[in-house]
């Protein structure tokens, strides 16, 4: 099979790993880069620092012959870079190998096919700023299809799903990307609300959002330290914090708004997390809790 992950994108994953380390001086990583394989030219080198800065990453090369890079503002898009870029390049290696090989890399059997193409058309414009029109089926209402005139503003991930955030004629709306067909980018401008959008979705879980859910609030959660490291690595929200712990359980505290995606990440720890405050959240889960019991008790 051809190598379809170019070299210069594996010589830039090796680049940053090294550079997150702390400043390295120049022959540092040219030797670090000989050491994995790449070309370690001066040349190479200053073309690819170049291409990496003009792609968004931050790096201090003010000092001649040190290179530093500053992950402030810049954490996101270096995760995802590394994650999907390596991610990419270990699944070509499993590709080029043997067939009896595959059977020891297990994939997710209800993955999604990914839209690619809907995804660059609807990023595509974005980038020229026009309203798109695209058929949209909802799962909640039998799978009817609807066809809508959209102002798309960002792309978001959420749980290996993209959506589209934008407004409709009747304001906000999110809209899942593997659920939309016979996209066409009008001739319409749109004026993108980006400000708005970071501010209406910086204390949500998810990507459900209203007028009352984007509200924050202080909730505390009671959890079993059985699940404490992985709250930590998994975390529930961005903004949390561990603000007591004893022998046998933490109190962790979010401040997030009260969307159905959050009700859900609490509801899959089960009886290792109580929901302390505030009320009328305990009370939601109070009831689905109820709802699930009558369900089962009926049997």
């Amino acid at each position: 099979m051809k190598n379809t992950i170019s070299k210069k994108i594996q010589r830039q994953i090796t680049i940053l790993n090294f550079l997150k380390n702390g400043t390295q001086k120049s022959n540092e990583l040219l030797n670090h880069l000989k050491l994995k394989g790449h070309s370690n030219s001066t040349s190479t080198l200053s073309n690819d620092i170049k291409s990496l800065k003009e792609s968004g990453f931050k790096i201090d090369d003010s000092v001649k012959g040190y290179y530093t890079l500053l992950l402030n503002g810049c954490n996101e898009l270096y995760s995802h870079f590394i994650k999907y870029q390596s991610m990419a390049i270990a699944y070509q290696k499993a590709l080029n190998l043997p067939k009896k090989y595959m059977q020891h890399i297990l994939f997710e059997p209800n993955a999604l096919e990914f839209n690619i193409e809907i995804f660059n058309e609807i990023f595509k414009a974005i980038q020229l700023k026009k309203e798109v029109q695209f058929n949209h089926v909802n799962f909640q209402k039998n799978n009817t299809i609807k066809q809508y005139n959209f102002k798309p503003y960002v792309l978001k991930e959420y749980q290996n799903r993209w959506y589209v955030i934008g407004e409709t004629e009747k304001g906000f709306r999110t809209f899942s990307i593997d659920r939309i067909s016979n996209l066409k980018i009008t001739k319409n401008n749109i004026d993108i609300k980006l400000d708005r959008i970071d501010e209406e979705l910086r204390f949500v879980v998810g990507v459900s959002f209203n007028e009352e859910t984007i509200k924050p609030q202080i909730i505390k959660l009671k959890i079993d330290n059985s699940q404490k490291e992985y709250i930590k690595t998994t975390p529930i929200f961005k903004n949390q914090e561990i603000v007591k712990e004893n022998e046998t359980h933490f109190i962790l505290k979010l401040f997030a708004g009260n969307t159905v995606e959050l009700r859900q990440q609490i509801l899959k720890y089960g009886s290792r997390i109580e929901v302390l405050e505030p009320k009328n959240l305990r009370n939601q889960i109070i009831f689905e809790i109820s709802k699930l019991s009558q369900l089962y008790n009926n049997v």
